[in-house]
């Protein structure tokens, strides 16, 4: 029964682009699925870190995430934000990112799923309907 949730939710991940990533809190290695991998331009074999994430976010955008995060862990409180990753060669996409951090009295993680906002108009992101993150987000067994 665990295999095949975790198949059907691999398929629904795969199908809406949704990639995970998850860290030991303080903020320092990432750990990031192929699809962060790709949505942040780097190769599947990337080891992923906080410096690495900064670096591929568009420079109008790392202030505002960076507060959001330090607040988000801070308070205990749901991440939910928008903003663009930059390849070296200039491309850049629009990712929505929804996560959460899970606090224990031994420390704590942060979880995060992330997938692009492709559809835009006027270079502003159109936000995607995320009734099922909740769901998804809960643990259902320690990180």
């Amino acid at each position: 029964m665990l295999r095949q949730h975790r198949e059907r939710l691999e398929l629904m991940a795969q199908a809406a682009e949704i990639g995970f990533w998850f860290c030991d809190l303080p903020f320092d290695k990432l750990v990031w699925d192929d699809r962060v991998k790709e949505h942040f331009w780097y190769p599947s074999d990337a080891e992923g870190s906080v410096d690495m994430f900064y670096q591929r976010l568009h420079l109008e955008d790392r202030e505002r995430t960076r507060e959001t995060i330090e607040r988000c862990i801070a308070k205990g409180q749901q991440y939910d934000i928008e903003y663009r990753t930059v390849a070296d060669d200039g491309h850049i996409k629009w990712i929505r990112a929804i996560g959460s951090p899970f606090l224990t009295n031994r420390g704590g993680r942060f979880a995060l799923t992330a997938w692009p906002s492709m559809s835009r108009q006027n270079d502003r992101p159109k936000k995607q309907p995320n009734c099922w993150l909740p769901l998804l987000l809960r643990p259902t067994m320690p990180l």
